[in-house]
């Protein structure tokens, strides 16, 4: 099977992109004070009343004097980078392309993969922003670290770029003329850790009980007499229709799809929630109760 290469590129001015975009996200309010939390000495230089430079230039600034700093820590993780995706890389793209009955054309050349100390990992277009803030921290070895390596993200973002493309192919028009901005998002996120803990990835990505983004594991589903959380839902369902009915991916994709539809404004008001205060949403009783009451399906 051809596989496009996964290459790795070190760019500061893509990561000040980045940084900038999440610091403003109109979808993603609560990236900003994860940022700045994670970082304090660059939210004293944006808050500084005497400072002249635009939020660009104390970004850039601040991530060059970062690097410097943090070199010899950073540089041996690039390398360790590197080398997975060299020995690995191949195989995850192969394994996760054969559960989504996919190929890539030969002419699709590269996924890029930017490192960035961000405190979480985005993409854009055909580019991976890999959060190396883990590695850099003193936990190295914890399962959730694990979980959060090179390997896994690669398989937990390139799913969702497959994922847009085969929907793109089998409606034959942009997305989000079929389906809403929250549909879309919640269905490329349950998929990833469907597909990840999948037998043959899981074994290759060495994930243990990977549930995806945080706030997907909270939201519980009511169905007949049985409650599960939104991820085990439809990873059961995708089970059921996928690995034992034999259904191609198409069409198991279009059934999720389809379910998630029906409750998309549920899942709307969720995700408005956790956008509003992220991880501190725990600490809301009320607001809490609110998002981990169970949707009705």
């Amino acid at each position: 099977m051809y596989t496009p290469t996964l290459r790795l590129i070190t760019d500061v001015e893509q990561e000040v992109c980045i940084f900038i975009d999440f610091l403003n996200h109109p979808k993603f309010p609560q990236q900003k004070g994860n940022i700045l939390r994670f970082f304090p000495a660059l939210q004293e230089k944006l808050e500084a009343p005497e400072r002249v430079d635009t939020d660009t230039e104390v970004v850039r600034s601040f991530l060059k004097e970062y690097y410097q700093s943090n070199k010899k820590i950073i540089e041996p993780i690039l390398s360790d980078i590197e080398n997975n995706l060299r020995e690995h890389g191949a195989q995850v793209l192969a394994t996760l392309a054969t559960l989504m009955d996919y190929e890539w054309s030969p002419t699709f050349v590269e996924y890029k993969i930017i490192p960035t100390i961000l405190p979480f990992s985005p993409f854009r277009d055909n580019t991976i922003f890999f959060s190396m803030a883990r590695k850099i921290g003193a936990n190295k070895n914890n399962e959730e670290d694990r979980n959060h390596d090179i390997l896994p993200l690669v398989a937990h973002e390139v799913s969702h770029m497959l994922l847009r493309d085969i929907l793109c192919k089998n409606h034959g028009t942009q997305l989000d003329k079929v389906y809403s901005w929250t549909t879309l998002h919640f269905l490329q996120e349950l998929f990833a850790p469907t597909l990840m803990n999948q037998p043959e990835l899981k074994e290759l990505l060495g994930i243990q009980n990977y549930s995806g983004n945080p706030y997907l594991k909270p939201i519980m589903i009511s169905y007949g007499d049985s409650t599960d959380n939104l991820v085990s839902y439809f990873s059961n369902i995708f089970q059921e229709e996928r690995v034992i009915k034999g259904k191609s991916f198409t069409e198991t994709a279009l059934l999720i799809a389809a379910l998630i539809k029906k409750i998309d404004p549920l899942l709307d008001v969720r995700l408005k929630l956790w956008n509003s205060a992220g991880h501190l949403l725990f600490k809301d009783t009320d607001k809490i109760k609110e998002y981990t009451t169970p949707i009705i399906i």
